[in-house]
Parts: C-alpha cells; sequence; structure tokens
C-alpha cells in the first residue's frame, strides 16, 4: 500500500463519493448557503418542502423562519459571508441540537478534485457547487453563478476542476461607474439590446459583462 498510488487514488475517490451519497438519502437535511448579499436555505426531506432566503444584513430573521420548521436531522452549511454570520449559525444549531456539518474546500470530495494550488481558497460555495454539477450531470460543465460576484467555472467530465473566472456582480459594476465617475449616478434601469437611456445602458452593460466568458470561442 502506496498513499500515492493509483490504487490508492481510486479507493479513496470512491469511498468519499459513496459517503456522500449516503449523506444525500439521510432524511431532513436542512441546507444552507451563506453569501454576501443573500443567505439562502432549504429543507431536504424526500423533496424540497421549504425553500426561502433573507438578507445577509437581517440575519435574525432566519430564526423566525426555522423556527416553524420540522426539526432538521443534519445542517449542511457553506458561508462566504464575515465571520459573525457562520457564528450565528453555529449558536442556532447548538441551541436547536441540530448537528452542522460545514462545506469546506478539499484537494479532493465526492469524486471533484480541486485544481487550486491552495484549494482552501476556493470559496465554499462555488465547491459545494462544483460537487453538485459532477453528481447531477454527465460530462464537461461550465457553471455561472451570479451573486453579489459573478463566478464562472469549468469542470471535466471526470471530475477534475480545471478553474474558474470571479467577475464584479452587476450591482458592483453599476456602483463602480457611480463612483468613479461625474455624469454616471446610480439610477435603477432595464435591459435592452439597444438603450435609449444612460440607466438602460449601465444596466444593459453590467448583464453583457459577466456574460463574456460563457460565450463560444470564435
Amino acid at each position: 500500500w502506496r498513499p500515492d498510488s493509483p490504487s490508492t487514488r481510486v479507493w479513496r475517490c470512491a469511498t468519499s463519493a459513496r459517503r456522500c451519497c449516503l449523506l444525500s438519502h439521510l432524511m431532513s437535511i436542512l441546507a444552507v448557503d451563506a453569501g454576501n448579499s443573500r443567505i439562502k436555505w432549504g429543507l431536504w426531506d424526500g423533496t424540497w418542502s421549504h425553500q426561502d432566503w433573507v438578507a445577509t444584513s437581517e440575519l435574525p430573521r432566519l430564526a423566525v423562519a426555522w423556527r416553524t420548521l420540522p426539526p432538521p436531522r443534519l445542517l449542511v452549511a457553506c458561508s462566504v459571508a464575515a465571520p459573525p454570520v457562520a457564528q450565528w449559525i453555529e449558536t442556532w444549531a447548538r441551541q436547536a441540537g441540530v448537528n452542522l456539518r460545514w462545506v469546506v474546500s478539499q484537494r479532493e470530495q465526492c469524486g471533484v478534485r480541486n485544481s487550486y494550488l491552495d484549494p482552501s481558497q476556493l470559496g465554499a460555495d462555488r465547491w459545494a457547487a462544483l460537487i453538485a454539477a459532477h453528481h447531477l450531470v454527465s460530462g464537461t460543465v461550465l457553471m455561472a453563478s451570479v451573486g453579489t460576484a459573478v463566478t464562472v467555472d469549468a469542470l471535466a467530465q471526470d471530475g477534475q476542476f480545471l478553474g474558474g473566472l470571479i467577475l464584479p456582480g452587476l450591482d458592483l459594476m453599476a456602483d463602480a461607474l457611480a463612483s468613479g465617475t461625474a455624469g454616471l449616478a446610480r439610477r435603477r434601469g432595464a435591459f435592452a439590446l439597444f438603450p435609449h437611456t444612460t440607466a438602460d445602458a449601465i444596466a444593459s452593460g453590467a448583464v453583457h459583462e459577466p456574460s463574456r466568458p460563457l460565450q463560444p470561442c470564435p
């Protein structure tokens, strides 16, 4: 037995995938994705019976929403928000008597291999999404996630994470124009192919820019 042998790597991959499969069939899982702007959550009890979100700045509202849920057996969470958000989730789980498992980016997990030089630098939300994509889609995946920031990640069919991009989100791009120029104040606009107002031009540009990495190469 050698820790770096191909057979050992295959065994580790199979064991990790088996654990993920067992976890996915465990009933009553509260899944939480804590982002910079929103905290998304859902209760899995064979189907997604409850799903909702709250603004990250309104964290205490989660306690009100979760008070009416059937008691979950497990809370699985990932967070890219500020540390107090994770601390609040840990406190809630402890007081509710619910086991908590944090999703943390790793070198390899559930059949997905992390290509980052430092695997811990990859956002836990991106890591969770890559694992989900690998198990939901049979083939190469180009995955986009639009939030405060926009991420575009590429995943090979064999589970190798090829790398990804991080871009400013729609609001961040509009805010940058408003703060960095004299005549482009922040106003509500709408997307249009050929905008006829400044507000619509900014909104349309903010939509176009994150979609550029998804365009096919010439």
